[in-house]
């Protein structure tokens, strides 16, 4: 009679998929997402020879894309001293 007994290993492959989709299943009933909109435009220049400026704004619309949340303004200089490298100061 023992060859209708279920291996402990047979019981193991049957019961943690069942316990992970149990233990999962108050997660997916707790949705309270809200809708963004993050946004980013970037601008850089050429200021002369081996000066470069930066400017990056970031609005970000919360509340259901109904509301400005925060808005993120970055600046920057840069000094050209080869033509593969610069080294930037900056604000953010």
């Amino acid at each position: 009679m023992s060859g209708c007994r279920p291996s402990a290993r047979a019981l193991l492959r049957a019961l943690v998929p069942l316990l992970l989709v149990l233990t999962a299943w108050p997660a997916a009933a707790q949705d309270t997402s809200e809708a963004q909109l993050w946004v980013q435009a970037l601008a850089l220049g050429r200021l002369s020879e081996h000066w470069r400026s930066h400017l990056e704004v970031q609005p970000r619309v919360m509340d259901d894309v109904s509301e400005l949340g925060l808005t993120i303004v970055r600046t920057a200089v840069g000094y050209q001293v080869s033509p593969r490298a610069s080294v930037w100061l900056g604000h953010a």
